[in-house]
């Protein structure tokens, strides 16, 4: 059904494979994650792929099927041609405020969205951004994912596995107590914001040697000058 053309990106927890449906010509997208060579617990997989199917909304890259081929699991998944976030921003520049502004409301859709089904991300970054057909954003990689509400949904969670990618990590992650993993995605969307707009990170330091990363204050160096009044205040 699915024959696999050329690879896309190679990362941590796997590559990812341009594929197309015989049947349809359907272009889409193949995460390929081998549990031996990655050292990755079945588990962890298996969660991934329950949370990422329970997704259906605009900004969240669609779940569409999944095979094991012995050691490897293969996902199969919407196909984004316009690449990530990451790549569309500029380095020295960033993105322009009117085109960030637009990009940070889909990402904040997309994340609402994740939220309402008592789900956090945990690993949002421009990296785990894609950019789709008429520049949509589809918030990807639910490797890290994890539920914030019990079954039943009436009683939230604080999360205790201390995950997710350093420079986005909210304080209370680098502390490693018990944390609010829905405002913790809140955080890391406030640092893509930043980055989107000032090319660089807010921290003087983001490792977990330097928990106390330095928030800047405007007209430091990290933020340029020229931004919208309400836009320096909300950064």
């Amino acid at each position: 059904m699915w024959e696999y053309e050329k690879i896309l990106g190679e990362g941590t927890f796997g590559n990812v494979v341009r594929v197309i449906n015989t049947n349809t010509s359907e272009i889409a997208a193949c995460k390929i994650i081998d549990m031996i060579k990655l050292n990755v617990n079945e588990l962890v997989i298996q969660n991934e792929i329950n949370l990422h199917k329970l997704c259906v909304h605009e900004n969240i890259i669609q779940f569409y099927d999944y095979k094991k081929k012995g050691s490897e699991y293969h996902l199969y998944l919407e196909y984004a041609a316009g690449g990530d976030l990451f790549n569309r921003i500029e380095s020295e520049n960033g993105i322009e405020e009117n085109l960030a502004q637009h990009y940070f409301k889909q990402v904040i859709s997309g994340m609402s969205y994740l939220h309402s089904l008592g789900m956090a991300h945990r690993d949002l970054k421009p990296e785990n951004i894609l950019i789709g057909y008429n520049e949509i954003l589809k918030i990807c990689d639910f490797g890290l994912a994890a539920m914030f509400y019990d079954e039943t949904k009436k009683i939230k969670k604080l999360l205790n596995t201390y995950v997710g990618t350093t420079a986005y990590m909210a304080p209370e992650i680098f502390k490693k107590v018990p944390y609010d993993a829905e405002r913790a995605d809140v955080w890391s969307c406030g640092i893509i914001l930043f980055i989107m707009l000032c090319a660089d990170l807010p921290w003087t330091q983001a490792t977990e040697d330097n928990p106390r990363r330095i928030i800047p204050t405007i007209g430091s160096d990290r933020i340029p000058i020229g931004f919208d009044r309400i836009l320096l205040e909300f950064l």
